[in-house]
């Protein structure tokens, strides 16, 4: 498979600068199988940077293909720390982190998402130790997919969409996810694709640019970005009267009440801290956008109600208090 080969080249020099040594075992003659090239390639990523992270000196590559069920099997193997057995399936789970690599970088959901993507392809990611004392894990796919735009990797030459960029269901509010880790910002997107239509940016300026071209109904941002972080934005969303009605839930890793302060003196309407359970965050945007369809009804059957009553910022205040002052000058004029 000649995109596997791609995928790896750029690993070997940071194996050999480790100091690990590699194998790879691939068939001799070629081999076509039908994949999402961009989903293929996150899998197999996660599963070669965690066998360089956590493995002591070994890594091996396989792949072995039967025929006769139309599939094939990547296997990647380390020589680190062994999996117990009973966590063989706690590791797939977002944000699950074994107590011996909690001193390890990562966002903790490389895994899940690996899972997540290999089940979109029909197929299934597993760990099981090797009769030596070795993790492995075993990618399994079927060779063809039902999905017409899954096309084989040797004839593929355009990237298919991202969960950001399918066709848009109407009829579905939008949520904005800002988060400059890929791996966290696209597992986030996964989970509410199904409930919401979904746009993505990488930082605060690129979520400035998607709400001055879209309509967003919500806005999911991390704290910690490039170029304008979480806190940044969300004080520009909640001081343009363009933007300040929009729910604005932050995450953070910070696990301090400074930072909790800060973001809620921004405008924030919900903190919450990683690891976050992703039903807890589904249910506080269903809470979020019922609340904003709440204040919108009583708005237009009581145009008269207290703006303080209604308003979600200082600017929907301000901006409230005008209106309600031009619709009293008006309807004072036509007595």
């Amino acid at each position: 498979m000649l995109w596997l080969n791609t995928i790896l080249q750029p690993f070997l020099p940071v194996m050999e600068y480790e100091g690990k040594t590699f194998v790879c075992q691939m068939p001799d003659n070629p081999f076509f199988a039908y994949i999402d090239r961009e989903a293929f390639s996150k899998i197999m990523n996660n599963l070669l940077t965690n066998a360089i992270k956590y493995s002591d000196k070994q890594i091996s590559l396989s792949m072995q293909i039967q025929e006769e069920e139309k599939e094939f099997t990547i296997s990647v193997t380390n020589d680190g720390m062994l999996i117990p057995e009973s966590e063989k399936e706690n590791i797939f789970n977002p944000f699950y982190r074994l107590k011996e690599t909690e001193n390890k970088q990562g966002s903790g959901i490389g895994l899940s998402l690996a899972r997540s993507l290999t089940e979109f392809h029909k197929g299934t990611l597993s760990y099981n130790q090797t009769p030596d004392g070795k993790n492995r894990f075993s990618l399994t796919l079927p060779q063809e997919q039902e999905d017409c735009y899954l096309l084989p990797a040797k004839k593929q030459t355009e990237e298919p969409p991202s969960i950001a960029n399918t066709p848009k269901e109407s009829g579905k509010q939008i949520v904005l996810i800002v988060e400059d880790q890929v791996d966290m910002r696209r597992f986030i997107a996964k989970e509410l694709s199904e409930t919401y239509r979904v746009l993505e940016a990488g930082n605060g300026k690129e979520a400035v640019d998607q709400l001055k071209t879209n309509t967003v109904n919500l806005i999911i941002s991390d704290v910690m970005m490039p170029v304008m972080d979480g806190f940044e934005l969300c004080n520009v969303v909640k001081n343009d009267v363009d933007f300040s009605h929009i729910p604005f839930i932050l995450l953070t890793a910070q696990h301090n009440l400074q930072s909790r302060l800060k973001g809620l003196n921004n405008g924030a309407d919900a903190y919450m801290e990683k690891p976050f359970s992703i039903e807890l965050l589904t249910a506080q945007i269903l809470n979020l956008l019922k609340s904003r369809e709440l204040l919108t009804k009583t708005y237009r059957e009581m145009p008269s109600a207290p703006a303080i009553s209604l308003a979600v910022s200082t600017v929907d205040d301000l901006f409230l208090q005008k209106l309600n002052s031009y619709l009293e000058k008006t309807w004072q004029a036509k007595i």
